[in-house]
């Protein structure tokens, strides 16, 4: 049973992660135009840790709202994504946060991607944010594992193995 958890879990997290992957580079191809930032904030928030500890930790995060005009269009649309995918939520990494917020302060002028076919779908970075290869390589080593275990003892699903390691006095 433990393989087959092992092995969708994996499969399904390296599906996610390519799919992210995918959509966030088709923002390649976007138009682009100049935008300028009219509104950014360095948000702190107190976290709880979810085991029994009861300690806190700090997340940050920078929220961004900018105002863009599509080239050939009149309309000026508001915009809030910094990555095209997986866009920039809540972390304990201060110095990327804080890094970003000054960079992203109010009426800085600057570059907006936009796509051709839906003007309001942006964002301010083409490529990829670091986090989605997290989930890509979490997904690889859990479906290596399930499929590592599976090929090593297929005749007992793989569970005979960990629960042999249990040791038992006489």
């Amino acid at each position: 049973m433990i393989i087959y958890i092992l092995t969708i879990s994996g499969a399904l997290l390296l599906l996610l992660a390519v799919i992210q992957i995918f959509l966030s580079m088709q923002s390649v191809f976007w138009n682009e135009t100049e935008g300028i930032i009219i509104d950014s904030q360095f948000l702190t928030k107190r976290q709880t840790d979810s085991s029994d500890s009861g300690g806190t930790y700090i997340t940050y995060k920078t929220i961004v709202k900018y105002k863009y005009q599509p080239k050939g269009s009149h309309n000026t649309l508001i915009g809030k994504r910094i990555y095209r995918i997986n866009s920039n939520g809540f972390t304990t990494n201060r110095s990327e946060q804080h890094y970003t917020y000054l960079k992203l302060t109010k009426n800085t002028k600057l570059k907006v991607y936009y796509s051709p076919t839906n003007h309001a779908k942006c964002c301010l970075i083409q490529k990829t944010n670091y986090n989605i290869y997290y989930t890509l390589v979490i997904g690889i080593v859990l479906l290596g594992i399930g499929l590592g275990i599976y090929i090593q003892h297929p005749e007992n699903d793989g569970i005979h193995l960990l629960i042999d390691t249990i040791k038992i006095p006489k």
